[in-house]
């Protein structure tokens, strides 16, 4: 598979190979990216858990029927899948830093392993019910702004920064798919106009066939038919 195709990257070669083969310099590259890797794929998986958690949220409270409760379980597993596949990327970023020796294995490292319970947040719409105490939010919430070195006030700001720019994009794509849904209906409303004055010169044209003229009377009449339709 072309997935697994070896690049032979630093990270795929040991540490004396990159020596022998004076690859430092790149392997030290190489892990700073790999770093960034990790970071943008947490911070993903921050955006994508909270909408998971909205969904849920919004799934409980309002779709009871048949069809709007299948509908939100399709948009959940979606989100879900795209969670896991950031979860992926997040674990190749570090299984890269390993070999690298910039990351230490285990979970005090800079990068922990990532679990789905790691990603566990409380619903910020529902109300505190008895029991909750027991649930805390994983360390995907607490610890982020420690491996990006952020203050805790500097971590608050950069992640309402990137919940406002998240919205804003949601926002276009909204008004995007409105108009797309505009233009549809107006190119609709068009076809409509187009075809009903194509029925009346068919039409019209088919009573002014002189008569002995059967053929192009009925010719005329198919045509108007089908605009009709």
């Amino acid at each position: 598979e072309v997935e697994e195709e070896r690049l032979f990257l630093p990270s795929d070669l040991t540490p004396a190979e990159r020596i022998e083969l004076q690859l430092g310099k790149l392997g030290t590259e190489e892990a700073r990216w790999r770093e960034g890797q990790a970071f943008d794929a947490l911070r993903a998986i921050r955006s994508i858990v909270k909408t998971i958690r909205t969904l849920r949220d919004r799934k409980e409270k309002n779709d009871r029927k048949q069809k709007e409760n299948s509908r939100a379980g399709d948009q959940i597993s979606d989100a879900v899948r795209r969670r896991d596949f950031r979860m992926t990327t997040y674990e190749a970023a570090r299984q890269a830093m390993i070999p690298l020796e910039s990351l230490t294995p285990g979970p005090d490292s800079a990068f922990p392993p990532l679990s789905v319970a790691d990603t566990f947040m409380k619903s910020v719409v529902k109300k505190r019910q008895l029991g909750d105490s027991q649930f805390t939010d994983g360390w995907l919430w607490r610890d982020l702004g420690k491996m990006g070195k952020l203050t805790d006030k500097e971590m608050e700001a950069w992640s309402e920064e990137s919940d406002r720019v998240q919205w804003f994009r949601a926002e276009a794509e909204v008004q995007r798919w409105q108009e797309h849904a505009e233009m549809r209906l107006a190119e609709l409303l068009r076809t409509a106009r187009s075809f009903r004055k194509w029925d009346e010169i068919w039409s019209q044209l088919s009573e002014m066939q002189p008569y002995g003229t059967q053929g192009h009377h009925a010719y005329a009449k198919q045509k108007a038919s089908m605009y009709q339709r």
